[in-house]
């Protein structure tokens, strides 16, 4: 369910640094610290200098905050 909202918002399967900050509420620095410390747990792909988050990733990761918080 989380999914096809987050499909139907962004119309693709990965989100790039920008949105996904946007998406979280979180700073590009916060988000680039996340990332070199191995602290994100949203699965990510490099591809050079890009970052590509996986929104059935972030969907996960949403649901798993959700069910910390029932």
């Amino acid at each position: 369910m989380i999914f096809k909202i987050l499909y139907d918002k962004y119309n693709k399967l990965a989100l790039n640094k920008e949105e996904l900050c946007a998406e979280l509420g979180i700073s590009q620095s916060t988000l680039n610290r996340m990332i070199r410390d191995d602290n994100l747990p949203i699965t990510y792909t490099r591809l050079g200098n890009k970052y590509l988050f996986t929104i059935k990733s972030l969907a996960e990761y949403y649901e798993a905050i959700d069910l910390l918080a029932s």
